[in-house]
């Protein structure tokens, strides 16, 4: 902050003697003082572009602009849990750019080894994070399993081969592989697929 006031500071100053410049060519002749006229104009306005970019600084360094695709990549978290509920991660890691906001929209689906789709394996999910270079927000890390997860249960269907869970967004596909499957709850009803579960506070 230090630094951008001192920057400031003398982009101003750099400005006022500019403007008074111009102003002194103003009052001589103009044969005499072309070049000097011509001169002070383009300090003018190279103060004056000094000063919109320490603003523009300013305005940068107190808000978080949005990602751009470029600026991140999917990670690759393993399938996690056994028993009724298996939680398929949904990760996200930095990868250039400026600390920017992600507010992400992605599909995910299952498919068998074949490529075939897992009826009933298809969900929306979406991701709110910070991400960027500083250690701490390089990668998205799951806080809660239920709530950065696709929640997988009630699997009835073949116990052998793999599964491949397939999370798309645009401009970017992440694909993950288990041979685990959640256990079958009730045969007469289908897979549950879904994204994430909120929490007491987030639904009050």
């Amino acid at each position: 902050m230090n630094r951008l006031t001192g920057f400031a500071a003398r982009a101003a100053l750099a400005r006022e003697h500019a403007r008074r410049a111009v102003y002194l060519c103003a009052t001589v002749a103009a044969g005499v003082a072309v070049g000097g006229c011509a001169a002070a104009t383009h300090a003018s306005d190279a103060a004056h572009t000094t000063a919109t970019h320490a603003s523009g600084a300013s305005r940068a360094d107190g808000t978080i602009g949005a990602c751009e695709s470029t600026q991140w990549a999917f990670g690759k978290p393993v399938p996690e849990g056994d028993g009724p509920v298996m939680y398929v991660p949904v990760q996200v890691r930095y990868t250039s750019g400026p600390r920017c906001r992600l507010d992400v929209t992605f599909t995910a689906k299952l498919t068998d080894g074949s490529g075939r789709l897992v009826a009933g394996g298809t969900a929306t999910g979406t991701m709110h994070a910070i991400i960027g270079p500083a250690p701490g927000e390089r990668v998205t890390a799951p806080t809660s399993m239920t709530r950065s997860s696709f929640l997988w249960s009630n699997w009835c269907g073949p116990t052998v081969g793999l599964i491949h869970a397939i999370i798309t967004t645009r401009g970017h596909v992440g694909t993950t592989t288990t041979s685990e499957r959640p256990m079958c709850l009730d045969p007469r009803r289908p897979i549950s697929f879904t994204w994430g579960v909120k929490s007491a506070a987030e639904d009050s």
